[in-house]
């Protein structure tokens, strides 16, 4: 509970139950974690740590820790199995600790685990409700990008828009997306163009709305792929997807976005240059 990795060491060598819980239901891994204490976390592991342990409220040390916000212990957790979309007992998740607690990295390390976004508590509320009532447009943009339903309503029938306070940028962003989805659901003919510049501008800003998911679960993307005319903004969508997938990728390999972008347009080049065998003369 300290923090003292050497008197953890000691302790574990005397082989005690390293599973006994406190009164309140937390185990030795629980209270190692609250210190961010990559160390003790290991050691508690490796003597045999039940990972996905719960305390009396349902948390477990990977709800504890993404709450708190240690990236390296959350990611250790994560790797020695514990359970990325446990609920607590008033069903709130991991993520919506994580959440609440603007730990954008480990937000992000749950995404890439394939957590469910759109898991929602007893009260019906999500995530994206949560980080849309906290103001966090960072987290907001990240559970976008990872798929979340903007539709989704909780058991007051409110959506992720109604808990943002107006005029913050978490607020703006949402009502932008909720705009552009109403256009996109209306004939193209009455779109005016000084708005087609407002949303493809809005795109090219938030690349990460063709990911979002809507109504029945239906992305931006794919939505739009299957309408009539809106040419402007498919292209906007189209150049939004690409750019995208370039930023997985750089992450993927190590490099950042501009880097990755610019060697592929060289790459592109070259393949497109004319080979001296297929030069002609202009005469």
């Amino acid at each position: 509970k300290n923090g003292d990795a050497k008197m953890v060491e000691k302790i574990l060598e005397q082989e005690p139950d390293v599973n006994d819980q406190t009164r309140k239901g937390e185990n030795a891994l629980m209270l190692g974690n609250q210190y961010g204490n990559l160390e003790i976390v290991r050691k508690l592991i490796k003597a045999g740590a039940n990972v996905n342990a719960r305390d009396n409220n349902g948390f477990t040390a990977l709800t504890m820790v993404s709450s708190d916000g240690c990236l390296e212990v959350a990611g250790e957790l994560i790797h020695k199995g514990a359970n990325v979309n446990a609920r607590d007992y008033h069903g709130w998740t991991v993520l919506m600790f994580a959440a609440t607690g603007r730990n954008i990295k480990i937000v992000e390390k749950l995404i890439d685990n394939k957590i469910n976004v759109n898991h929602q508590n007893y009260w019906g509320e999500t995530a994206l409700m949560v980080a849309a009532g906290n103001g966090y447009l960072d987290v907001l943009r990240a559970l976008i990008k990872a798929g979340a339903n903007i539709d989704i309503k909780d058991c007051y029938d409110h959506k992720a828009e109604d808990y943002a306070k107006q005029d913050s940028d978490a607020f703006n962003y949402l009502k932008n997306i909720r705009e552009l989805i109403d256009i996109l659901q209306k004939p193209t003919k009455g779109l005016k163009e000084e708005n087609i510049k407002k949303y493809t501008d809005f795109i090219a800003k938030y690349p990460e709305v063709v990911k979002l998911s809507f109504g029945e679960g239906k992305s931006m993307s794919e939505h739009i792929e299957s309408q009539a005319g809106y040419f402007a903004i498919k292209k906007a969508l189209r150049s939004a997807t690409q750019q995208l997938d370039t930023t997985i990728a750089a992450d993927a390999k190590g490099v950042s976005a501009t880097a990755l972008a610019k060697k592929s347009t060289v790459e592109r080049k070259e393949e497109d240059a004319p080979s001296e065998t297929n030069i002609g003369i202009g005469l």
